[in-house]
């Protein structure tokens, strides 16, 4: 993964952990009792192409 984006060892591990971190963010909103479109509001800032190309390369 990290050759692919080029990115070192460390900045490859902290990239992992931001995705693992954001992975559940819509179940986080639901606790936090947002709408059903207040979450589809966040949406694009959490999931994109860029994320589903790399994420695999992540986990």
């Amino acid at each position: 993964m990290k050759r692919w984006l080029r990115l070192s060892s460390s900045a490859a591990t902290i990239v992992g952990e931001v995705e693992r971190g954001v992975s559940s963010w819509r179940a986080v909103a639901k606790a936090l009792g947002f709408t059903k479109d207040e979450v589809e509001s966040f949406a694009d800032a959490f999931e994109h192409d860029e994320r589903a190309v790399a994420r695999p390369l992540m986990l």
